[in-house]
């Protein structure tokens, strides 16, 4: 089967936790940038990968497998070292092993998958790899590879397991809440033996029950791969404000609140799924947003009325004395 590109992308991988640090590759990128395929056992098929220079220099890139995992609620990619007899990375074979760009030129390589016929059903996690030397490496004394590359995650079609939960579903600064927009936080663990990519909404409601907002639980389209816990952010605004972080001016938060109002009491409740059988993701959160600032100025202002009510009303009682004082004269 001939997989071709459906895509432009660029990824950088980095963080290598052994002895490898990874910078940007030189004016250089590959679609697709990540596979996500499920196959049988025994399969084979075949692919291309585009690798691009946008630079005018001459640039020779090696090509190189490794498997990777996830680490931290972030997703850190981590790559593992070829120390094994055999693993996953075993499955693709790129047709070179060396690739030489030109200036602005585009090659295409090509690669298998061969699945064993004894593969282990669920996740199998593999890189594709195109590095070259042009920087030094202050740990070793040489040359750290910068690298990019193809990310495969491969389900092994079979005795699959689909099982995650949310962890904790919060605000963000979800203290003296007093505007948008809001930063909603869902940590979900992935229990099973394959990745997921979590869907669905996040749907707020206010005091009465109706729907006030409907907002992505996974914008990013992140996916959380087996035994790894995954933080998703989903932010809830209306119209971009004079800046996220409270600034000093008091009427500049006061606009930002006008701009971006919200009050009372709100209810926040998660429908997501995962998997083929797409499993369920509920959980719900309630919270307040007290836009102060306003608050202040209508108390404010409801003084003043009151003030001016008083003062009013003493006018006209101080006039009716007189007019009464003046008659009986």
């Amino acid at each position: 089967m001939r997989l071709r590109i459906s895509k432009l992308g660029v990824i950088a991988i980095v963080f290598f936790n052994l002895i490898f640090f990874i910078t940007t590759v030189k004016a250089c990128s590959v679609s697709p940038s990540e596979l996500d395929l499920r196959v049988e056992k025994g399969d084979f098929k075949i692919g291309y990968i585009t690798l691009k220079s946008t630079s005018a220099e001459l640039s020779e890139y090696t090509v190189s497998l490794q498997n990777f995992t996830a680490t931290g609620e972030e997703g850190r990619l981590d790559f593992i070292q070829p120390n094994k007899v055999f693993q996953d990375s075993d499955w693709i074979t790129p047709e070179k092993q060396t690739i030489l760009l030109e200036g602005r030129d585009t090659r295409e390589l090509k690669y298998t998958i061969r699945i064993p016929k004894d593969a282990e059903a669920g996740g199998h996690y593999i890189a594709l790899l195109f590095s070259n030397a042009s920087t030094d490496d202050a740990a070793t004394g040489g040359k750290a590879g910068a690298k990019i590359g193809v990310l495969f995650y491969l389900e092994v079609v079979g005795n699959s397991i689909e099982n995650s939960e949310i962890e904790s579903f919060n605000l963000l600064n979800n203290t003296n809440i007093n505007r948008l927009p809001l930063k909603f936080e869902t940590v979900i663990k992935n229990s099973g033996n394959v990745h997921i990519k979590p869907e669905g909404e996040i749907i707020i409601n206010n005091f009465f029950g109706k729907t006030t907002a409907s907002i992505p639980l996974n914008p990013d389209s992140l996916k959380i791969l087996p035994n790894g816990v995954r933080r998703l952010e989903s932010d809830w605004s209306r119209e971009s404000d004079l800046g996220i972080t409270r600034p000093s001016n008091w009427f500049i938060e006061l606009k930002n609140e006008w701009h971006n109002f919200a009050f009372g009491p709100y209810t926040a409740t998660v429908h997501g799924s995962y998997g083929a059988g797409e499993h369920a993701l509920l959980t719900q959160l309630k919270f307040w947003v007290m836009p102060w600032h306003i608050m202040t100025l209508f108390i404010a202002f409801l003084l003043i009325l009151v003030f001016l009510q008083k003062v009013y009303k003493s006018s006209i009682r101080k006039r009716l004395i007189r007019q009464a004082h003046n008659s009986r004269k």
